[in-house]
């Protein structure tokens, strides 16, 4: 049972990196593409704390996936 919890915990790491830098690339296209609006300011923060859960779940692995998820939906909100 540990194997498999290691795996999916790894994939997870996968997942929100490979949704990081696109959230990233995202944020900076917008800024490229388009007037910058205060709102991406805000999506700056969203990535922000993504960047914390991530480093947070490490240590404790409910709080810090409860602020990536949480990052994901404000950063899609906005």
């Amino acid at each position: 049972m540990k194997g498999y919890l290691k795996g999916l915990d790894i994939a997870i790491n996968v997942i929100v990196l490979l949704g990081l830098m696109l959230l990233i690339s995202g944020t900076w296209m917008g800024y490229i593409a388009e007037y910058v609006r205060p709102t991406y300011d805000y999506k700056w923060l969203c990535i922000l704390g993504i960047v914390i859960g991530f480093i947070l779940k490490f240590f404790n692995k409910i709080i810090g996936l409860v602020i990536i998820v949480v990052g994901f939906i404000a950063w899609k909100l906005i």
